[in-house]
């Protein structure tokens, strides 16, 4: 290799170090590889077996596209879901269970309890399960904050 090849490929290397250093320090500066917080709330399961043997219950925060306020439902507009949770309900025990409302804890992304709600089941005539049958159900009743997750306190049944 000539004088002249070595200069190119050493120039070359200058410049390709130039801008990996100009990369890093403007990486450690703006924080463009960090991890980027998520602007939805994270669904955080929490499964637990509360005051009774015959249910399993878990709860995660989230979105939801419906909702219904007042017995009218709502759709939001493209883009813009409303806040809200999701419950499990598992029948785990050996008889049929009916559970007529639960009252839930919801938590922001801050790890902070922003709410206790009050759901009623069924409008109001509750929801039945049977042996080891689940039910899935999503509430959006017009929460002003995301729910990162969210904790089932207590059930009637």
């Amino acid at each position: 290799m000539d004088i002249r090849h070595k200069h190119i490929l050493f120039r070359l290397a200058d410049v390709i170090i130039s801008l990996a250093a100009i990369f890093l320090l403007l990486d450690a500066m703006l924080g463009f590889t960090r991890h980027q917080e998520m602007r939805s709330a994270q669904p955080q399961p929490v499964s637990q077996n509360i005051n009774s043997s015959n249910l399993s219950t878990s709860c995660i925060g989230g979105f939801s596209n419906e909702r219904t306020i007042d017995g009218v439902t709502q759709v939001a507009s493209h883009g813009k879901p409303f806040n809200a949770y999701q419950m499990t309900l598992t029948n785990i025990g050996g008889t049929v269970v009916t559970i007529h409302s639960v009252n839930v804890e919801l938590v922001n992304s801050q790890n902070k309890v922003f709410a206790q709600h009050h759901t009623d089941l069924g409008d109001g005539a509750g929801i039945t399960l049977n042996l080891g049958q689940s039910r899935q159900i999503v509430e959006a009743s017009g929460f002003n904050r995301p729910v990162a997750s969210c904790e089932i306190l207590s059930w009637q049944s």
